[in-house]
């Protein structure tokens, strides 16, 4: 198994930073199939649940909002449409389709599509590529560390109904590993000279972040029964057991320069 994730992540990464460094449509194409079958497998997902997700209203809702940077001035009305929507929905399907199985749809969709459209919004950056780069990197990092870490030192269990697997022991490494892989990366890239405390400040957050998102669909699987969300990348399950973690971080990251620099240097 670990042999196979090395292998996939051989092949996938250098496609994943060429289109990325290539940037403009197929930066954004990259990131709406990345989403599109996301919420595929969180659906299905639902769906061995025995509820009925709705499928086109939450891929609609999803792309309204991952790209909704592009049409700002109108996202109160299309907010609106969306809420109006959900309610002739409740009425008119009634008992077909229930609340439960609404508000799960609709979850999924925002979840998925409003912390990926922060994908979109880091293109508009200086370095947009560097930063993008940065997000996957402290996701991997925070995995690495974390898997090292609790097959070295683990044995007191931080979340054992929702992933047996992780540690208290790997939840520290994941954090220190990150810090480490923060500093380097600005050793070697071209950003913005930024102190080290504040470098220190974006391991340790993101690293708490890929966990919470590891664990947040941990917890999703365990509640559909499925052990992977799917079995599209060999190795690594599905596309959110592999972008679980990125999702959270890649927020954390932007902010990190779009608001945190401004307000605290």
């Amino acid at each position: 198994m670990l042999s196979t994730r090395i292998l996939t992540a051989i092949v996938t990464i250098p496609i994943l930073t060429f289109i990325l460094y290539q940037g403009g449509i197929y930066w954004t194409l990259l990131f709406a199939l990345i989403a599109a079958l996301g919420l595929f497998e969180f659906y299905n997902m639902i769906s061995s649940k025995g509820l009925a997700p709705l499928w086109l209203l939450g891929y609609l809702t999803m792309f309204l909002i991952l790209f909704s940077s592009y049409y700002l001035e109108f996202i109160g009305i299309i907010i609106f449409i969306l809420i109006f929507t959900i309610v002739l929905f409740t009425i008119v399907f009634y008992p077909q389709k229930t609340i439960g199985e609404i508000s799960l749809s609709l979850f999924g969709s925002i979840y998925i599509g409003y912390l990926l459209h922060y994908a979109i919004n880091v293109q508009t950056l200086n370095n947009a590529f560097w930063i993008i780069l940065l997000a996957f990197i402290l996701t991997w990092a925070s995995d690495v560390g974390g898997y090292f870490f609790g097959r070295l030192f683990g044995r007191e269990k931080i979340a054992p109904l929702l992933s047996p697997n992780k540690t208290w022991a790997g939840a520290i490494g994941s954090i220190v590993f990150s810090v480490v892989i923060t500093i380097g990366y600005f050793s070697f890239v071209p950003l913005n000279n930024i102190e080290f405390i504040n470098l220190i400040t974006l391991g340790i957050i993101a690293s708490i972040m890929a966990q919470l998102g590891d664990l947040f669909i941990s917890s999703v699987k365990r509640y559909c029964n499925a052990k992977d969300s799917g079995n599209i990348i060999p190795g690594h399950g599905g596309v959110l057991d592999r972008f679980d973690s990125f999702i959270l971080v890649l927020p954390t990251v932007y902010y990190f320069f779009t608001f945190y620099l401004n307000m605290f240097i």
